[in-house]
């Protein structure tokens, strides 16, 4: 039986990298390199994006200064927003699946990646120079904003506190954000 070239499905799939969910995957990857906690791939149906050897679970939302729908003018890129709405059911370590019961968030720590370039025709996110990060602790998050609110601004979340630096500062963002004492406790609380 023929085969199909997944090389040309995957230029093919992938052909708008500013489209807002492969953007979403591209800025998890990038997190996921950039920590060392890319593991054995992409587990999407997991309530946090990746974990870190020492059992930081991150989540990872993406948002740009450029749409791919183009629907602003130019010279007026769209406002910084990032979507954090997914608070799940609580999700069961053990079985490595949703259980009955309250909803939270499960991450440790959220990264928000922003793709901080204004110009369409070279934005780029390859390019990890054109990237820019906040990172706070979920639970900062949570008091804060509650477990329905869908979105914060890049305003908020540094009025919050979040670390903000690139790519090169973001393991030391997630250091200085999260502890292994903090991750036994929540642990022990799920």
């Amino acid at each position: 039986m023929p085969h199909i070239d997944l090389g040309a499905y995957r230029e093919w799939s992938t052909y708008d990298l500013l489209d807002p969910a492969e953007r979403g995957r591209i800025a998890e990857y990038v997190v996921g390199k950039t920590l060392g906690c890319l593991g054995e791939g992409r587990q999407p149906n997991r309530p946090y994006a990746l974990e870190t050897a020492e059992g930081c679970r991150i989540d990872v939302r993406s948002a740009s200064r450029v749409q791919p729908w183009g629907a602003r003018a130019e010279g007026k890129p769209s406002p910084v927003v990032f979507n954090i709405a997914g608070a799940s059911k609580r999700w069961d370590h053990t079985t490595g699946r949703y259980a009955e019961g309250a909803r939270a968030r499960w991450s440790h720590v959220h990264v928000c990646a922003l793709l901080d370039h204004t110009d369409r025709a070279t934005a780029n996110p390859a390019q990890l120079d054109q990237w820019r990060f906040w990172v706070l602790p979920t639970a900062v998050l949570d008091g804060a904003l509650g477990l329905h609110r869908a979105a914060i601004s890049a305003a908020r979340l540094a009025r919050l506190g979040a670390h903000e630096g690139t790519w090169r500062e973001l393991p030391d963002m997630v250091r200085a954000t999260w502890s292994p004492a903090e991750s036994a406790s929540v642990q022990s609380a799920d």
